[in-house]
């Protein structure tokens, strides 16, 4: 959800030139994400989508089950008895000014299940069936790499590389509470993984040339773009 408003953010500090911050290049930017937005979630439904059928209508469930609590997107239909995403969003702002700390309460749910061990978590190791104390072990040293690769990020941020990758985890940390696991699991995050596990690539290495300008040889440039046109290929 706030991936796409922080690499914004990242670009129009990237491409300030000599001002403090490039308004132009945020504009630009975000002209070019709504065109994205509107083609695919408003023209395109309308093409081939069900007859009156929602865009993001199951995000309703989502935020109703946030707004109670955290109780997962299936309370909706059992507490409404409906599946009108447009009713079921009025339930959830009614819910939510009735009782907004209850959110708040659900939001602190969601990143208990992102980051702690357990079959939600973003670092799923096993099962409490077998061998937890290893699965406790091993999440115990990955949360250890990450806070060292966050470190390392902030240490080095005079690198666009760094300040990349800071904003996209920034984007991901604050998209928990409205994509919380106990809804989907990782699969919410599946687009932004790499925003996510780079940190685990810096905090296990030792990153000490993010300030140099990496200048592929022709035979590593072949590779990459070959990798690009075939990932493209096979997405359409």
């Amino acid at each position: 959800f706030f991936v796409f408003p922080m690499l914004t953010l990242w670009v129009g500090w990237i491409f300030r030139g000599t001002k403090r911050f490039s308004f132009l290049s945020v504009v630009l930017i975000l002209a070019l994400l709504a065109s994205g937005y509107f083609v695919v979630n408003t023209f395109y439904p309308r093409l081939v989508g069900v007859p009156k059928g929602s865009s993001f209508g199951n995000f309703a469930y989502t935020i109703y089950g946030q707004v109670r609590g955290g109780i997962g997107w299936h309370s909706a239909i059992d507490e409404l008895g409906t599946r009108n995403p447009s009713r079921v969003y009025q339930a959830a702002w009614d819910a939510f000014l009735a009782k907004p700390s209850d959110f708040f309460k659900g939001a602190a749910g969601a990143y208990r299940d992102f980051f702690f061990p357990g079959g939600r978590s973003i670092f799923v190791f096993g099962t409490k069936d077998q061998n937890y104390e290893l699965d406790l072990v091993l999440w115990g040293l990955t949360i250890i790499i990450m806070l060292r690769g966050i470190y390392l990020l902030i240490f080095k941020r005079r690198s666009d590389l760094s300040t990349l990758l800071l904003a996209g985890f920034i984007g991901i940390l604050l998209s928990i509470p409205f994509l919380p696991p106990i809804d989907g699991g990782m699969r919410f995050y599946a687009s932004t993984m790499p925003f996510f596990f780079a940190l685990l690539a810096a905090g296990a290495s030792r990153f000490t040339d993010l300030d140099e300008e990496f200048v592929p040889a022709k035979h590593e440039m072949f590779f990459f773009r070959f990798a690009a046109v075939s990932i493209l290929t096979l997405t359409v």
